[in-house]
């Protein structure tokens, strides 16, 4: 994001649309590294700019690609579930029992960044 919040900033831009999904910031499990999103508000204060987070989870649009890969290997854990389509496409089912306990550690990250805490 480096060269382009100058030109968000010319642009006279006031607020930014930023994805982050689950899979960034927990690459292992119960390992979270918000460094992606640490630098995002801090870049984007420093350009004067707002920033509004899209969080992708487990799923977005009927897929599940924005979950870990550490869930989309353990299909006992996080099972699937066979779309009716007969394409054959998997869809994730059963993720979002661990992503409530993920999403309250991804809010006290982003409090924590907002309050200096």
């Amino acid at each position: 994001m480096q060269p382009i919040w100058p030109r968000l900033t010319a642009m006279h831009l006031n607020t930014v649309l930023a994805a982050v999904s689950w899979g960034m910031l927990e690459r292992s499990e119960g390992q979270f590294d918000y460094t992606l999103l640490d630098g995002l508000i801090r870049d984007a204060r420093a350009h004067h700019l707002r920033l509004v987070l899209l969080w992708f989870g487990s799923w977005k649009n009927s897929w599940s690609s924005y979950a870990p890969d550490w869930v989309k290997r353990d299909f006992e854990r996080f099972p699937r579930a066979q779309l009716a389509n007969s394409f054959g496409d998997r869809a994730a089912h059963g993720v979002q029992r661990s992503e409530p306990r993920r999403g309250r550690a991804r809010l006290c990250s982003v409090h924590a960044a907002n309050t200096g805490s």
